[in-house]
């Protein structure tokens, strides 16, 4: 049984919020009956917060994507419930706005499990959160995975340490 601490978010339409994780201790299992292992991202990235910068709800995680991985992406961006995850392009009104127009040709890819009309970033890229893939897709490369989730394994604990909150809301919740 995974720890209580776990956060679990699964990306496909309809995008749902678990406080549990369904994965054995080997990182295989099922998300909403999905076969998945775990993994780190497609690209080279480590992941920064998306935050309500007036209650400190943590509402979603935010990845760099250089321009030579935006159509890794872009492809796997597109299997994925629209409502919840995004690919913002480097030219992006968001880029400027949320992103202070960071350096050079970067886009964000963004997961999103509460959404607020005023969202901002804390730039930490951490290493923790990781991404459950399908074991139905047995791809050749990176370029191939099919994403279906992500999961924070001590999401407590990161909520305690950059003083946040757990959204009062998570999309999929009734």
């Amino acid at each position: 049984m995974a720890p209580a601490s776990e956060f679990c978010f699964y990306c496909r339409h309809p995008a749902t919020a678990s406080p549990t994780n369904t994965t054995d201790s080997g990182g295989n299992g099922f998300i909403q009956g999905v076969p998945v292992y775990t993994g780190l991202p497609a690209w080279p990235t480590c992941a920064d917060l998306l935050v309500d910068p007036d209650t400190s709800e943590m509402l979603g995680l935010s990845y760099q994507v250089s321009m030579d991985r935006l159509s890794t992406a872009e492809r796997i961006c597109a299997k994925l419930d629209p409502g919840a995850v995004r690919l913002l392009q480097p030219n992006a009104e968001e880029m400027k706005t949320r992103y202070g127009g960071e350096y050079g040709e970067i886009g964000r890819f963004e997961i999103v499990w509460s959404h607020r009309p005023s969202m901002s970033v804390r730039f930490l890229q951490l290493m923790e959160p990781f991404w459950y893939y399908s074991l139905d897709n047995q791809p050749q490369s990176l370029d191939e995975v099919e994403l279906v989730g992500i999961g924070i394994s001590s999401f407590e604990g990161l909520l305690s340490e950059y003083h946040l909150t757990s959204p009062t809301h998570c999309l999929g919740e009734r």
